[in-house]
């Protein structure tokens, strides 16, 4: 494989919710092509519960998903010595491919993520698309928003999603600010015994 994504959540709806898309290049166009599989959690590993050829019959060699929700799939067009030439294509799902939420995705992706706020960041962390989800974890970090992002960890009643990113900017933070660290670290030790094991897995991960 040479090329490998996975579906940050906008534009196919949940068609390839948790899917990851992997090239195949066969030297022909006939057994190449792009494949989807999803994992499922088997204990602390996973297991492989579905693949498809999900774009076939080209030899693709790299894949990507844009701002606009599309799939980009780039064409080898040529036998294995190559022809000089190559391809581009943009795959979209019709029935979302002009939706509101893959407009406002794309508009948010092209932003001035600087002047956002922090509330509005905070916010982010906890939108469909992971893409968003990590520029306002990454911008949340830059500014060492220390408490915004331990207050968004420490809420039970907040979503997974939210927490996770939380703690994932706070880790950024204790990894780069010495003096930050204990009392960051401190802050999140509660969450060791946190009734969801995708938190406590993300906390002993920082610890």
């Amino acid at each position: 494989p040479s090329g490998l994504a996975h579906y940050p959540g906008t534009g196919f709806g949940d068609r390839l919710k948790d899917t990851f898309l992997v090239c195949d290049f066969g030297g022909q166009a006939g057994n190449s092509g792009v494949r989807s599989f999803r994992l499922e959690a088997e204990g602390a590993f996973y297991k492989l519960a579905d693949q498809s050829d999900l774009i076939w019959n080209m030899r693709a060699t790299d894949v990507a998903f844009g701002p606009d929700g599309a799939i980009y799939v780039s064409d080898w067009a040529g036998e294995w010595d190559g022809s000089g030439k190559g391809r581009v294509y943009r795959v979209t799902d019709p029935q979302h491919r002009d939706t509101k939420r893959v407009k406002q995705t794309e508009q948010t992706l092209q932003s001035d993520w600087s002047s956002l706020g922090t509330e509005v960041l905070r916010d982010h962390l906890g939108h469909s698309d992971r893409r968003v989800r990590l520029e306002a974890q990454w911008q949340l970090a830059r500014r060492g928003q220390v408490d915004a992002l331990l207050q968004m960890a420490l809420d039970v009643q907040a979503g997974q999603l939210k927490r996770l990113h939380a703690i994932w900017g706070a880790d950024q933070i204790a990894r780069l600010d010495q003096e930050a660290r204990g009392p960051i670290l401190e802050a999140l030790r509660p969450l060791l015994s946190d009734e969801r094991a995708t938190i406590r897995a993300a906390i002993a991960k920082v610890a």
